[in-house]
């Protein structure tokens, strides 16, 4: 998807103008989200990775969020992202604490604490260190973090509460949750506020009810007034830098969008935004609601104030059903076995890779060879040696193959050696001969065995 070019068949285009340009629309969004998963998956492949091993003793003992799915059918579910109108609508989330469920995500927790609202849940799935900061010197709280394993592991220092885990969302890692228990999955968008939609669906809550959800940049900001991204602006700025400059700036960093908005009014938003708003119109879903006081319009569902929904008086405590379903399972490793059955695999991933490397390291050798072999045309002059090395690399090919325990980990770690092979990705324009693809993947697996040989050696003394 990295070199497509739109031809357009004039006829047909003069008559059937509209349907054309629909068409492209629909293949650049695509070809969009396409771009952006990639570049997701190339820019925190190491970082995924490096988490988990981090995170290996929380994720050997806290329980699942399978705990909570279809626990709460009989009440409806308030969705707290952190768009910029989320402060018009704190009154009407502090109003129905008792009577929905409060799930709240990583940006707008600190503003909703220092509001006076505690949430019933927070959503963490980010794996940047700047999504710790949301925590940073909170206090002890009864709210439940719902965290993915490959968050930052300095969410779990910071947050001073419960904890839960959602499921690995990568096949490729799929090996820990295989010995520490399935804890349930969810589906991703992208946003964090994507997590926190899937999760309230899976309690059974209904309606669900999204607030703070603009994807748009009311007013000219990013985020609420008050929310730690926006409270960040001030120490980037100065007398000749202000925060107007700045907002301007984020406002700027992508081609401007402008779409129908809630109110009726046009609103700016971008592509990336715009993704987001189409993972939500995909789910088609009757249940859920856009109170949001402002931003885009998110066809499929309904769009209403907040000023009209009322919701009864559940009969119940929802806190103390939280506290019921998390009663004794808090440390669900108390003996130990998920960890001895963790190092114990560690230990023979350690051993495997151990012996792949020297492989590995000759096997980029013999593809660097061919490859300038290829460039200068002394593969069809000396075809004895082009052969040789092809044996070589397919004898090469068989061994890496048989490395049953830790492939998998391995490949998790070289996404963007993956992509450049397979879509060109991050390729300088050109013709890559199959030498040099070759190299590429041969020198990737090389840097993916030495990293993971690393973070392995981590989780098994922190399993210690």
């Amino acid at each position: 998807s990295r070199h497509v070019s739109f031809v357009s068949h004039r006829g047909s285009f003069q008559v059937f103008g509209d349907y054309y340009t629909n068409i492209g629309s629909i293949i650049r969004s695509q070809l969009s989200t396409k771009d952006v998963n990639i570049a997701t998956l190339s820019k925190f492949e190491k970082t995924w990775g490096s988490n988990i091993a981090r995170n290996i003793r929380v994720i050997s003992s806290a329980p699942g969020i399978e705990l909570f799915f279809d626990q709460f059918s009989d009440i409806p579910s308030i969705i707290v992202a952190a768009g910029p109108s989320l402060t018009q609508s704190l009154e009407f989330i502090r109003e129905n604490r008792s009577r929905a469920l409060i799930v709240a995500v990583d940006t707008s927790y600190k503003l909703l604490i220092e509001n006076g609202i505690i949430p019933h849940f927070c959503l963490a799935v980010d794996p940047q260190l700047i999504n710790s900061r949301y925590f940073e010197g909170t206090e002890e709280t009864d709210t439940v973090l719902i965290a993915d394993p490959t968050v930052h592991p300095s969410i779990f220092r910071f947050f001073r509460g419960r904890v839960v885990l959602t499921g690995v969302a990568f096949d490729l890692m799929k090996w820990v949750e295989s010995i520490g228990g399935h804890r349930g999955d969810l589906a991703h968008g992208g946003s964090v506020s994507t997590n926190a939609y899937d999760f309230s669906r899976r309690t059974g809550a209904s309606p669900l009810i999204m607030v703070g959800q603009d994807l748009s940049f009311t007013s000219g900001l990013a985020h609420a007034r008050g929310s730690y991204l926006d409270e960040q602006i001030h120490n980037k700025t100065y007398r000749l830098n202000n925060c107007h400059m700045f907002n301007r700036r984020q406002l700027e960093s992508l081609p401007p969008v402008f779409v129908d908005g809630v109110r009726g009014e046009t609103v700016q938003t971008n592509q990336k935004m715009i993704i987001f708003q189409q993972w939500f119109e995909r789910r088609k879903d009757e249940n859920l609601i856009n109170a949001t006081a402002d931003g885009v319009v998110i066809r499929g569902t309904k769009t209403v104030s907040s000023d009209s929904l009322d919701f009864p008086d559940p009969g119940f405590s929802i806190s103390e059903r939280i506290d019921l379903l998390l009663h004794g399972r808090t440390a669900a490793d108390e003996n130990g076995l998920v960890r001895e059955k963790l190092r114990m695999r560690i230990s023979e991933m350690i051993d495997e890779i151990k012996k792949l490397i020297p492989v590995l390291e000759k096997s980029s050798e013999l593809a660097a060879q061919l490859s300038e072999m290829i460039k200068t045309g002394k593969d069809k002059s000396d075809p004895g040696k082009t052969k040789y090395i092809l044996k070589k690399l397919a004898e090469a090919d068989s061994f890496i193959e048989s490395g049953k325990k830790s492939k998998d980990m391995i490949s998790f770690s070289i996404q963007r050696v993956i992509h450049t092979i397979t879509e060109g990705y991050d390729v300088k324009e050109g013709e890559v001969n199959a030498g040099e693809r070759s190299y590429f993947l041969y020198q990737g697996l090389l840097e993916g065995a030495l990293f993971n040989l690393k973070i392995l050696g981590k989780m098994h003394r922190l399993l210690e």
